[in-house]
C-alpha cells in the first residue's frame, strides 16, 4: 500500500470514527443522567418518608435527602462519602451562587393552613406556628360540610381536610456531567430560563426535577422556612386569621380557589334559593284570591307550553314564575 493510500484511509477512519466517538460519548452521559434520576428519586421519597411522621419539618427533609445520596459519592481510601458528598456540593454551590439542590414545599400551602388550621394542637418546637389535624379526618371532613363547605373545601384553597393532610415536595437537583463540553453547552442554554434553573445551567450543571407527593401521618405544620435547601411556599402562616380574612400571601401557589396540583375545585358557594314554580303547577303555593267564576277565554294560536311539555328543559320555553 502507498502512502498516498495509507494517508486516504487515516482521513476516512478520523472522519468516520469522530461521530461515533461522539455518539458513544452521548450514550454514556444520557444513562448516567438516568442512572442519577433514578437515585434522587429513592432520595426524594426517603426525604418525603422522613417529613410525613414528622410534621414536615425542612430540617428531617433535608438529612434524610441528603444521607440517601451517599450511595452516589462511593467511599475511596483517601476520604468518606460523606466527605466526598459535601466537597462535591460546595463545588457546586461555588459555581453557580445557589445551593446544589433545592427542596420546595407545595403543599400544604398558605391556603390549606388558613382554611384547616387548628387552634387545639401543641406539638413540640412549633409554638405560634399554624398546624393542621392529622387525626379524624372523616369526622373533620362532614364537620365542614355541616359548617356549609360545598364538598367540605375550604373556601380559599379550594382543598379538602385529606388534600390539606398530603404532603407535596418539589426537587431540583444539580447534575454534574461527565463528559467534556456537555457543562459549555448547558451554559449556553441558560440565557432561555430564570431562576435557579438559570443558576444551575450557567454553571455548567442540568437540573433535573422530581416530584412527590405523600399523605401525612403527623400534624403538618406551617414552618418558618430559613433552611436555604429546604424551602416552602411564598408565605407561612403563624396563626389562623379571622374567618373571612384573607392572608398576605403572594406568588403563584397564592390566593387561587383551588388546589395546585389537584385542579379547580367546584364552587364552595351555595346556590341561591330556586323561586317558586308558577301558580298551577307541581308544588306551587296555593292561589291567595279566589279565580273568577267565569274567566276570560284564551286567545286563539298555540300558548305556551305546559311543564310536561317535551320541548321544555331543552330550550327557554317555560312559563316566568
Amino acid at each position: 500500500m502507498s502512502g498516498r493510500q495509507r494517508g486516504s484511509s487515516s482521513v476516512e477512519f478520523i472522519l468516520a470514527g469522530i461521530p461515533i466517538l461522539l455518539v458513544g460519548l452521548g450514550a454514556v452521559e444520557l444513562s448516567r443522567w438516568f442512572f442519577i434520576k433514578q437515585a434522587i428519586s429513592l432520595a426524594l421519597l426517603e426525604a418525603g418518608r422522613a417529613g410525613i411522621v414528622d410534621h414536615a419539618r425542612p430540617a428531617s427533609i433535608e438529612a434524610a435527602f441528603e444521607r440517601a445520596l451517599l450511595p452516589l459519592f462511593p467511599p475511596t481510601s483517601a476520604q468518606s462519602a460523606e466527605q466526598r458528598l459535601h466537597q462535591a456540593f460546595d463545588r457546586r454551590q461555588a459555581a453557580t451562587g445557589a445551593p446544589p439542590w433545592r427542596i420546595r414545599v407545595i403543599a400544604p400551602d398558605a391556603a390549606m393552613f388558613h382554611d384547616f388550621a387548628s387552634s387545639g394542637l401543641t406539638l413540640p418546637g412549633a409554638a405560634g406556628l399554624a398546624a393542621i389535624d392529622n387525626d379524624y379526618q372523616a369526622e373533620q371532613h362532614q364537620r365542614y360540610e355541616k359548617q356549609g363547605r360545598a364538598g367540605g373545601r375550604g373556601p380559599l384553597s379550594g382543598a379538602t381536610i385529606f388534600e390539606a393532610n398530603d404532603l407535596a415536595l418539589r426537587l431540583t437537583y444539580m447534575h454534574e456531567p461527565l463528559v467534556p463540553g456537555i457543562g459549555a453547552l448547558l451554559r449556553l442554554l441558560s440565557a432561555g430560563s430564570s431562576g435557579y434553573t438559570r443558576q444551575a445551567l450557567a454553571g455548567g450543571y442540568l437540573p433535573l426535577r422530581q416530584t412527590l407527593r405523600l399523605t401525612m401521618q403527623s400534624h403538618p405544620v406551617s414552618w418558618r422556612y430559613s433552611n436555604y435547601k429546604v424551602v416552602g411556599p411564598d408565605a407561612v402562616f403563624t396563626a389562623t386569621p379571622p374567618d373571612g380574612q384573607r392572608p398576605a400571601c403572594h406568588g403563584i401557589w397564592c390566593g387561587h380557589a383551588f388546589h395546585p396540583l389537584a385542579g379547580p375545585a367546584p364552587p364552595v358557594e351555595p346556590p341561591p334559593a330556586p323561586s317558586p314554580p308558577p301558580a298551577g303547577l307541581p308544588g306551587a303555593p296555593p292561589p291567595t284570591t279566589k279565580p273568577p267564576e267565569n274567566p276570560p277565554t284564551a286567545p286563539e294560536g298555540p300558548g305556551p307550553p305546559t311543564a310536561d311539555d317535551i320541548a321544555c328543559g331543552t330550550v327557554v320555553c317555560c312559563l316566568e314564575g
